[in-house]
């Protein structure tokens, strides 16, 4: 005999609405938009938003905690991550191409949220910023939103960029970044390889009011 499926009813519209007045706000940022930023690194960008909160970020004076605390914030020296509405890196997701991007371990080995280090700058095409949980979809790991990295699929050609810069208060924490494109093949086959160099001078805890220890001023 036939099978009858229930009524299915599906409800739309036809209402144009404006990202910025939806529940869950999307935010895109074109290749163009990094660049102007003036910052020498993608997480160092995305941190820019406000939607964005404090997550740990080693890149400044902070030497890594060595895998503390013991829930898997814990961090190695050097990577920087991305915490949405301040819930914590954990919980914010970062996807490549709309795959999720392996997260590393801390010094220690304690599973930790993604280091943004290790996305190549130079292949993004665009990023997509969901401001708005979407565990119903990803998981727990997306109760703070996520960040969705677009790569270029179709680069022809060679491009070498050169990026310098310091903080202008102080002068210090000079960063040098050198990044090489290539991509070419045919209508089948697309071939890009994508190679970049990047150094930070460190800053001193002592170099900054707010941590120098023991107690600033202090005489």
């Amino acid at each position: 005999p036939a099978v009858v499926a229930d009524t299915i009813i599906v409800t739309g519209s036809r209402i144009a609405t404006s990202p910025l007045t939806q529940r869950a706000p999307l935010v895109e940022l074109e290749k163009s938009d990094l660049e102007r930023s003036g910052l020498t690194n993608l997480g160092a960008t995305l941190q820019q938003l406000p939607a964005m909160g404090s997550a740990i970020n080693t890149r400044f004076n902070v030497p890594g905690n060595f895998g503390f605390p013991q829930d898997g914030n814990g961090i190695g020296a050097g990577a920087i991550q991305l915490s949405l509405r301040n819930l914590g890196a954990k919980r914010t997701l970062v996807l490549v191409d709309g795959k999720r991007w392996i997260a590393g371990a801390s010094a220690s080995g304690v599973p930790i949220a993604v280091d943004l280090n290790t996305i190549p700058a130079n292949v993004i095409e665009r990023i997509e910023v969901l401001q708005d949980g979407a565990s119903a979809i990803y998981g727990s790991d997306a109760i703070g939103g996520v960040v969705n990295i677009i790569t270029t699929k179709s680069f022809e050609g060679m491009r070498i960029a050169l990026q310098t810069g310091s903080y202008y208060s102080e002068g210090d924490g000079e960063a040098t970044e050198v990044s090489g494109l290539w991509g070419g093949g045919s209508d089948e086959t697309r071939v890009i390889v994508s190679a970049s160099y990047f150094d930070e001078q460190g800053i001193n805890t002592s170099s900054r009011a707010q941590s120098a220890f023991p107690t600033p001023f202090a005489t």
